[in-house]
């Protein structure tokens, strides 16, 4: 399934399940869909910066 796919099943399933979740760090990669499919749904999501290296700190 395609990352994109997979941020929008689990935002709905956050939406529909009794949780206190109500903000996400989804990384650039679901930022578009799931910005958007999160303010649908009442919850906040909001893009993670990742950090510049890919290498152990």
């Amino acid at each position: 399934m395609h990352h994109s796919t997979g941020g929008r099943r689990l935002l709905d399933e956050v939406a529909t399940t009794p949780s206190n979740v109500n903000k996400v760090w989804p990384t650039a990669a679901y930022k578009a869909n799931d910005t958007q499919r999160g303010a649908e749904l009442g919850i906040d999501a909001e893009a993670a910066k990742l950090p510049a290296a890919r290498s152990f700190q």
